[in-house]
């Protein structure tokens, strides 16, 4: 045997039982009490949990369609989350309209590969055109069946309501999955001019241009269209009470739409933006909303309405934020991945507000599943591959941002203190994280090609 992890706590989404944890050619093929066999690496996780490696299923760890590289590409950013306990990332790959979707994919593959630490696929994310119902078919065989439209990108509502409903009838046919950002563009540029034409330019203005009613706006219609066209339909970036309110309607009625949120929407609100200072900082898309957006998307967690917690990963320079004049030009986005797991245990296990099994279920279990990587990744079972992690719930720590191993130098949860932390991480069998140590290193993650839902 190559690999066993004794004396842990195995944490599943369904249960909880002490077993050791035996692993050979990078796959589980020992569930035990005791494990009389020796191995090769023996790893004491006594009085520790183990949990499946987490699947990030939003990371943006390649430039978006403003332009704006982030400082967490895929070298420090799959490091970063790696020392998270996250063993698989689906990153958001903005695909410029009129190039092929695929060739874009096949040249990312090829960049990324022997930079990656984790194993990785991507969402194609995409304006809405002409060509895109065509290429549906040639993403899934691709083993990318995940599709991300951008209505920003669209050349008025209808162009961008027809391509959607196109996608989305040839997404029911092959099983792709149809991602949509809750948002109404022409509804926040329009605010958006509006105030800065009236010099109102700090960030606070972000929220305002971008009120909630548009969040459920825009879930509305675009679930009008799944049902109709008989598609899964995934809502990313969820971030309010009306928002979720419709995604919950929707379910209700029967309908095929699942969604997912991050963990800024849970921890912090809005009032973190009204430091004219730094409060550029905190812009991400959607904007952080109020405490009862906050206290309902908890809810949503615990009764299964909300179906999947990522990161939304993309930890941007502080100059890239400060700089700009005004708060439409700030580029959006937060990092957190590192530190993803530890934060969601201590904020949501230890209060009472989660089971562990759940917060599994919705960092590892049901991505795995939604995004066509189950039964190998997600669980832990004989067959599985070994992406595990060590879980100590007992250490107490102080997050400070010089103790991370991203780039980026913006920190949204600095000074916190939580309780607990990943002290080890495997991906395939293979110990990638250690105590601050990376035995691991570039290349060693892979390309995972994975199946649309049936």
């Amino acid at each position: 045997m190559d690999v066993i992890i004794r004396g842990g706590t195995v944490i599943t989404a369904f249960e909880a039982f002490r077993a050791d944890v035996g692993i050979t050619g990078g796959k589980i093929v020992d569930l035990s009490c005791h494990i009389g066999q020796r191995a090769s690496l023996e790893l004491d996780a006594s009085d520790k949990f183990v949990l499946p490696g987490l699947i990030d299923s939003s990371v943006s760890f390649t430039p978006g369609f403003d332009g704006v590289t982030p400082a967490d590409g895929f070298d420090f950013g799959t490091r970063s989350a790696a020392a998270g306990g996250i063993t698989t990332i689906i990153n958001n790959l903005c695909c410029p309209s009129g190039r092929s979707l695929l060739r874009t994919i096949e040249a990312t593959v090829a960049e990324v590969a022997a930079l990656s630490r984790i194993d990785f696929s991507f969402h194609v994310c995409t304006g809405p055109t002409v060509r895109l119902p065509e290429e549906v078919f040639d993403l899934v065989h691709f083993g990318v069946p995940s599709i991300t439209l951008d209505e920003g990108r669209a050349v008025g509502k209808a162009g961008f309501d027809g391509i959607l409903y196109s996608v989305l009838q040839e997404a029911g046919k092959c099983g792709a999955l149809i991602g949509v950002t809750p948002s109404n563009k022409s509804v926040t540029r329009h605010l958006t001019n509006t105030f800065l034409a009236e010099n109102k330019c700090s960030p606070d203005y972000l929220c305002r241009s971008w009120p909630d009613f548009l969040e459920k706006e825009s879930i509305a219609r675009a679930v009008v269209f799944a049902e109709a066209a008989g598609a899964h339909l995934h809502v990313y970036d969820l971030s309010t009470h009306a928002g979720l309110s419709e995604v919950e309607n929707a379910r209700i009625r029967g309908a095929n739409v699942t969604c997912e949120t991050h963990p800024y929407y849970l921890l912090q609100t809005m009032e973190r933006m009204f430091d004219e200072s730094q409060g550029a900082l905190y812009i991400t898309a959607p904007p952080l909303r109020d405490e009862k957006d906050v206290t309902r998307l908890w809810l949503g967690l615990r009764t299964g309405s909300v179906q999947v917690i990522s990161s939304g990963h993309r930890g941007l320079w502080r100059s890239q934020k400060v700089e700009p004049p005004a708060f439409s030009d700030v580029p959006p986005g937060l990092g957190c991945s590192e530190v993803m797991l530890p934060l969601l245990y201590s904020e949501g296990v230890t209060r009472n507000l989660l089971s562990l099994e759940q917060l599994v279920c919705l960092m590892s279990h049901s991505p795995a599943c939604l995004f066509g990587l189950y039964p190998e990744k997600g669980t832990i079972t004989v067959g599985s591959d070994a992406d595990l992690v060590v879980f100590n719930p007992q250490r107490e720590t102080s997050l400070k941002k010089e103790t991370l191993h991203g780039r980026s130098d913006i920190f949204p949860f600095e000074g916190w203190s939580i309780m607990g932390e990943v002290e080890m991480t495997l991906l395939r069998g293979q110990l990638i994280y250690c105590q601050g140590e990376f035995p691991g290193y570039p290349g060693t993650g892979r390309f995972v090609k994975r199946v649309p839902r049936e």
